[in-house]
């Protein structure tokens, strides 16, 4: 995720091939309303970027252009796999849109930033030792099977599903209807739908939890497995060991040292202040004259 700074997605492409690289919406819709304004054009933006699928992605630039065909024009330069989750990569299991992950680390380390470059890294791995703990506590103290944000996802996806009427079509696949012009294909085997929500997070989205609801099974055995406790719990399984210091010798040795090291710096001479070289230039003057003067009294003697 980036704020599509000059050069980044060509070195990525090159050094990373492999992996997706998307564009922070916000600092897109930034860019795009310089030229483009109007709460009208930043709706249909915004719903071409939150866009699942690709005729739904189609619409919101339909309605876009028929709105002002430069911002449309302006849209269409950038590739969609970027900023429109139509066009996002399922590998991932990450829909998201926004660049918060990288501006929270900013923010975290602001301090850490303006120190010299040793003392920078050193405030970041502490700040990392105190998270990996935290997470551990965390993960450990947990119940059930998925974790708590996950499953306030789950169980609210889990209400919706009640408006969507599931009918079996052969196999895993079950075609799904959600009113009269809203209907969805559900492959249980393969975890995905034609909606693709659930084929971008790993959650099953409404469509998927009503075919599961149908089959008297649980919809939390369906979600993706990064989002269970115990690969939380295994992720934050490791640790990273506190580093000693330096030099762990005795106060004496300590002082010693330091007192050598003071040693060895070199002193450097201060330049004097301009008042106090305006003072030698003047006593100089003066000796100069003082000087002249005697040698023209002994010459009239």
């Amino acid at each position: 995720m980036s704020d599509r700074q000059k050069g980044l997605k060509e070195a990525l492409a090159e050094y990373f091939p492999y992996s997706e690289h998307r564009f922070c919406v916000r600092h897109l819709y930034n860019n795009f309303k310089t030229k483009h304004k109007g709460k009208a054009l930043k709706d249909s933006l915004w719903k071409a970027a939150t866009s699942t699928y690709v005729r739904e992605f189609q619409v919101a630039l339909s309605e876009m252009e028929s709105l002002s065909s430069k911002a449309f024009l302006w849209l269409s330069d950038i590739d969609p796999k970027f900023w429109s989750k139509s066009h996002f990569s399922t590998r991932s299991k990450c829909d998201m849109l926004l660049n918060n992950l990288c501006e929270s680390f900013n923010k975290c380390i602001l301090q850490d930033r303006t120190r010299p470059i040793i003392t920078m890294m050193e405030g970041i791995r502490t700040k990392i030792i105190q998270r990996i703990a935290k997470k551990k506590d965390e993960a450990d103290n947990w119940t059930g099977l998925l974790c708590p944000k996950i499953q306030k996802k789950l169980d609210a996806a889990t209400e919706m599903s009640n408006r969507c009427w599931p009918t079996h079509a052969g196999g895993n696949i079950y075609q799904v209807t959600c009113g009269p012009h809203s209907q969805y294909g559900v492959n249980l085997e393969e975890h995905t739908c034609s909606c693709r929500k659930w084929d971008l997070t790993g959650i099953p989205c409404p469509h998927a939890i009503s075919v599961i609801l149908m089959r008297d099974e649980r919809p939390e055995s369906y979600v993706n497995s990064c989002y269970k406790i115990e690969t939380q719990q295994a992720i934050y399984s490791h640790m990273i060991h506190p580093v000693k210091r330096r030099f762990s010798g005795t106060a004496k040795e300590t002082a010693a040292t330091t007192s050598a090291s003071t040693q060895q710096v070199p002193q450097v001479q201060q330049p004097p202040a301009i008042h106090v070289v305006r003072w030698m230039v003047d006593n100089q003057e003066s000796s100069t004259n003082q000087g002249t003067s005697s040698e023209a009294i002994s010459t009239q003697k």
